[in-house]
């Protein structure tokens, strides 16, 4: 069975490689991980921060749509009442 590496230590070991700008090589050879366990764990760390990203954005999106779909609701209820005032109006 291979080692297991808590996410803190995985994302320590991410941040070493991005903040340093030390080439992946030599970060995993200083902490003792494969070369490829730790792209993988750099490919997992880069795509989970994307999605928080699209996330973030998706949820502001929604917010300004919930909002112009309530004000296009109220418009649309008045506009109604205003086609039943003058569809009643005698002086028509």
């Amino acid at each position: 069975m291979g080692r297991v590496f808590s996410e803190e230590y995985k994302k320590d070991a991410v941040k070493m490689l991005l903040d340093n700008g030390i080439s992946a090589a030599k970060v995993s050879k200083d902490l003792g991980i494969g070369k490829s366990t730790l792209e993988k764990w750099l490919r997992s760390y880069r795509s989970s921060n994307e999605s928080q990203m699209v996330g973030i954005n998706e949820r502001e999106e929604l917010r300004k749509l919930k909002a112009e779909n309530h004000k296009l609701r109220l418009e649309r209820e008045l506009l109604k009442k205003a086609a039943v005032f003058f569809a009643n109006d005698p002086s028509s």
